[in-house]
């Protein structure tokens, strides 16, 4: 019985874009975890048909089962996203340029201005802040951290004083002006991470579905 993982996998295989990375080596780690599940689904099969087994004898093997092909599954992708965000992190701190430090009085300065006003109002300056500012508010937040502020909801909260989604947006399209093709890189890695995220995602959700109501507790 094949898994509905190797579909998966062969919809995104179809669908890809991958320009700087080599296709076939990037889904090639894929078949692991198909292996894994259908090597799963071999065993419940197995197991139900097996007329020596009690029907107490057959929910926990189907239980053992699940917990082995959870585990194998974990082991196999555990390490591989420690790896691609290491990976990440590699290549994104590649592309933040290391000269032209903003002058440390002035980061200070933009500190102490910033902690003044709220995330929100703080975005409203650094939109219509010029790159050479905008590099100053980034070293301002970096320096200040998180730092007690009300939320939304009137809650209370530690969060940075910028943004920092609106942040990385800004340091990556400077980043592409100077290096498109390490930021065209960084984003395919970025999609590549998400895509094992995905498989590890719908291969634990397909054991989980065997289980039919059981615990894994049992």
């Amino acid at each position: 019985m094949p898994a509905r993982l190797g579909f998966t996998v062969q919809t995104l295989k179809l669908n890809n874009r991958l320009a700087q990375y080599d296709a076939e080596k990037v889904f090639e780690p894929f078949a692991e975890a198909i292996t894994t599940v259908e090597n799963f689904q071999q065993r419940i099969v197995t197991s139900d048909a097996d007329p020596h087994l009690t029907q107490e004898g057959k929910r926990a093997a189907r239980v053992k089962a699940a917990k082995d092909a959870l585990e194998a599954l974990g082991k196999w992708h555990t390490p591989r996203l420690a790896g691609l965000d290491a990976d990440l992190g590699t290549q994104r701190a590649a592309l933040v340029p290391t000269g032209n430090k903003p002058d440390p009085r002035r980061v200070e300065l933009i500190a102490s201005r910033l902690i003044q006003f709220t995330q929100e109002e703080n975005s409203v300056f650094y939109n219509s802040a010029t790159d050479e500012e905008r590099q100053v508010m980034e070293a301002a937040s970096s320096m200040l951290g998180r730092i007690p502020a009300k939320a939304a909801d009137g809650g209370l909260e530690l969060r940075p004083v910028l943004d920092p989604e609106r942040v990385n947006e800004s340091v990556m399209a400077r980043a592409a002006e100077r290096n498109p093709q390490a930021v065209a890189r960084l984003n395919e890695l970025a999609e590549i991470r998400a895509m094992h995220v995905t498989i590890a995602n719908h291969a634990v959700a397909e054991v989980r579905e065997a289980l039919s109501g059981l615990s894994l507790d049992a």
